[in-house]
């Protein structure tokens, strides 16, 4: 304040530099590929757009799979219903305000759906070990990753605890 600078929520301001306390991950994801391709930068609103893209499809992919796997005789409308709502209620305050707080936001979650799908996958839909590594892999780094977005969201992670141990006992 003293230096006449305006200072947002949520972030600290020291000698001349914006920090925040989320993750680089959005950056290596969206803003640097953008940035390398088209020599622009990526606006945070676009990039906010891109990671609720990524999950909304990531609910209906994880959704449909818990459907066929568990709820085989649940109704295509209710399935659909259930979509549109768990993905309108996660990410409406993002599409709403998109801010660089809430790319973060919207990048954790994208990658943490896709973790639990790819989780998912590995032990109760394939069936080769080799598969099943490289999806728990793909599932593992996901998650990983949600760390480097926003760390509270990967919280999450605690849901592959159980989906492990089936794994293990298959094994």
């Amino acid at each position: 304040e003293e230096a006449g600078v305006v200072y947002h929520w949520d972030h600290a301001y020291c000698e001349g530099h914006y920090y925040m306390y989320f993750g680089v991950v959005p950056v290596f994801l969206a803003f640097l590929p953008y940035r390398l391709l088209t020599g622009e930068p990526l606006t945070t609103y676009h990039a906010t757009q891109f990671f609720v893209a990524v999950f909304i499809a990531g609910v209906f992919c994880l959704f449909r799979l818990l459907c066929r796997l568990f709820f085989k005789k649940l109704p295509f409308t209710v399935y659909l219903s259930l979509s549109v709502a768990v993905a309108a209620m996660s990410v409406f305050f993002a599409c709403a305000e998109p801010a660089l707080y809430c790319t973060a936001i919207t990048a954790a979650l994208a990658l943490e759906i896709w973790s639990l799908y790819f989780f998912i996958k590995a032990v109760y839909v394939e069936q080769r070990e080799n598969r099943q590594i490289l999806l728990a892999a793909i599932g593992a780094l996901f998650g990983a990753l949600v760390f480097g977005c926003r760390p509270p969201i990967a919280l999450a992670n605690v849901l592959v605890i159980p989906i492990l141990a089936t794994f293990l006992r298959q094994r």
